[in-house]
């Protein structure tokens, strides 16, 4: 399944095999994290999926060259996934990994999740996206993790907005020519 939310953030989500003998079940999240005015992946992105309930439990990952992460989350738990990187627009998402059965999880879910990063702009406002961009959770009768389509339509005439002032901004002050 395929998700697009505008230029902000695109998701493909399949079932498949993630678990390795030995250890402990996981959700596989991976994805690329490119710019919103070039289409090139950012290097070097930080990603970090921080428990909302005990925020002491991290998992973090550290985009490549090509944009690339990847983090195993265990289940049971609510994540913000939170992107990063010096000069651009922080985004964040959040991952309920509650709900699905033991077996569903042997067989394992995996989440390709493509971040689009702003570069910050002087002049520009950017707090809509200081609250998650979307939300996930279980879907017990589609027995998958599906974004949540309410909060997605509340969201997107925010983000709409931003990409409109963004693009507007002239070539100078925060944005590289």
């Amino acid at each position: 399944m395929l998700i697009r939310i505008g230029p902000f953030m695109m998701l493909t989500m399949v079932a498949g095999p993630v678990l390795s003998q030995g250890r402990e079940l996981a959700f596989n999240l991976h994805g690329t994290t490119t710019d919103f005015d070039s289409g090139k992946p950012i290097a070097e992105v930080w990603v970090a999926a921080t428990d909302t309930l005990d925020r002491t439990y991290v998992v973090n990952a550290e985009g490549d060259r090509k944009g690339k992460y990847e983090m195993e989350l265990p289940y049971e738990r609510v994540y913000r996934v939170t992107f990063s990187k010096n000069g651009h627009v922080t985004k964040q998402v959040v991952i309920d990994l509650h709900g699905s059965s033991e077996k569903e999880r042997t067989a394992g879910f995996t989440m390709d999740l493509e971040m689009v990063l702003f570069e910050r702009l002087d002049g520009v406002d950017y707090s809509v996206c200081d609250t998650p961009i979307a939300v996930c959770r279980y879907d017990p009768r589609k027995t998958e993790f599906a974004w949540d389509a309410a909060y997605t339509k509340s969201v997107k005439p925010k983000l709409q907005a931003l990409s409109s002032k963004h693009t507007a901004e002239p070539k100078k002050g925060g944005r590289k020519e």
